[in-house]
């Protein structure tokens, strides 16, 4: 799952930046600040990044300082760092829109690195948002990857009619783990196959 998670944590990063960005944004300096951010991350170029988290502090809150600098972390995979910043950032006070999109990082990002304590401790956090649809896209994951289970192989079969050739991938991908699980490697690897292809077509 390293691959698709770590691209899924790059678009949720620049979602979040955007989102600290314009939850405040009363200028369009605001808007020039989140354009060199995405650049940055997107190149890579954390010195630039961290440079102009300084240059503009005062744009941001203490709270999404910490929030902009644990975005580095993850994309630099400081397990530690992540680990630390997640601890204090647990004593924020955080609205619903927050929460939602930082324990969806953090759980992707901890359930790529198979730290899966730390990810079910995300997705409980993640209950407390309500939001039924990412909470229930997270505990197919989890059972699937952290439990090794195949609980939704019936739900994901069930789906993948439904989507686009564009968008199968990533049921593919988890309708071969769930395969794997179960012990059927003829059914694991003709999913594998199936993603595999379709992957390469994106």
């Amino acid at each position: 799952m390293k691959w698709y998670s770590i691209l899924l944590i790059v678009v949720l990063v620049i979602m979040l930046i955007m989102t600290l960005v314009h939850d405040h944004q009363t200028k369009k300096k605001k808007d020039a600040v989140l354009t060199q951010l995405s650049q940055a991350l997107l190149k890579r170029d954390f010195k630039s990044y961290y440079q102009i988290i300084e240059d503009h502090h005062q744009l941001f809150s203490s709270y999404n300082q910490i929030m902009m600098i644990l975005q580095a972390d993850i994309m630099q995979d400081h397990l530690k760092e992540v680990k630390k910043k997640t601890k204090q950032l647990s004593h924020e006070k955080l609205t619903k829109k927050q929460k939602q999109m930082l324990y969806n990082i953090l759980f992707n990002y901890f359930m790529t690195k198979e730290e899966y304590r730390y990810a079910k401790a995300c997705l409980n956090k993640l209950y407390e948002t309500k939001n039924v649809e990412l909470v229930h896209d997270c505990e197919i994951m989890y059972d699937t990857f952290a439990l090794k289970g195949y609980e939704y192989l019936d739900e994901v079969i069930d789906l993948l009619p439904t989507l686009e050739d564009s968008k199968r991938y990533h049921s593919e991908y988890l309708l071969s783990e769930m395969y794997k699980n179960k012990g059927d490697m003829v059914k694991s690897k003709e999913y594998q196959d199936l993603y595999l292809q379709h992957m390469n077509q994106q």
